[in-house]
C-alpha cells in the first residue's frame, strides 16, 4: 500500500479563490477550514456541501483522491492544497462543469488537478484511496447509486468514499 502523505502545513496559508479576477476583495468572504490550515474566499460564502466535504476530507490521508460529481471543483483543489504530494482528480459528466474546474484551477496554484469528463468513472492508476462525492436528495438516484457502485469498484483496497 503506497505511503498516506500528512497534511502539510505551509507558510503564509494557502488560499483558494473562487470570486473571478474581476470581483473586489472587498466585496468576498473569507472563511477558514481545517482548523484555520486553509482559507478560501468566495463571492456569497461557502457551499455547506463543499464546507462538509472539505472539512472530512482534512482528517483522511491519501496519496490518491478523486472528486466525483462535485458542483464545483473546491474540494479538488482543497485536497491538493493541503496535501501537495497527492495526485488529486476531479470527475464529472458535464463537459461545463469540467470547463469551469480547468478555469478554477488555473486561477488557484498550483492548479494541476486533472478534470475528466466521461460517462463511467474513470479507472486511475493507482487507484484513489481516497473519493469525495455528494449526494443530494434533490439529485438523480439511479445516478447516484450508479456512481457508488462504480466508485465503490474503483476504490483502493482500504480506501475511504466520503458521501455527503
Amino acid at each position: 500500500m503506497p505511503e498516506a502523505h500528512p497534511i502539510v502545513s505551509q507558510s503564509p496559508l494557502p488560499v483558494l479563490r473562487l470570486a473571478g479576477e474581476g470581483v473586489p476583495r472587498s466585496r468576498t468572504r473569507r472563511e477558514r477550514l481545517l482548523d484555520g490550515r486553509l482559507i478560501v474566499e468566495t463571492p456569497r460564502g461557502l457551499d455547506s456541501l463543499d464546507r462538509l466535504l472539505i472539512g472530512t476530507a482534512g482528517a483522511f490521508a491519501a496519496t490518491r483522491a478523486l472528486t466525483v460529481m462535485t458542483p464545483n471543483a473546491l474540494p479538488a483543489l482543497a485536497l491538493r492544497l493541503i496535501r501537495p504530494p497527492a495526485d488529486v482528480s476531479y470527475h464529472h459528466i458535464d463537459l461545463y462543469r469540467v470547463r469551469q474546474a480547468q478555469a478554477l484551477a488555473a486561477r488557484n496554484p498550483p492548479g494541476d488537478v486533472e478534470a475528466r469528463c466521461t460517462a463511467d468513472l474513470p479507472q486511475l492508476d493507482p487507484p484513489a484511496d481516497l473519493m469525495l462525492m455528494p449526494v443530494r436528495r434533490d439529485g438523480e438516484v439511479g445516478l447516484n447509486l450508479e456512481l457508488i457502485h462504480q466508485a465503490h469498484a474503483t476504490l483502493a483496497p482500504g480506501g475511504h468514499m466520503l458521501a455527503a
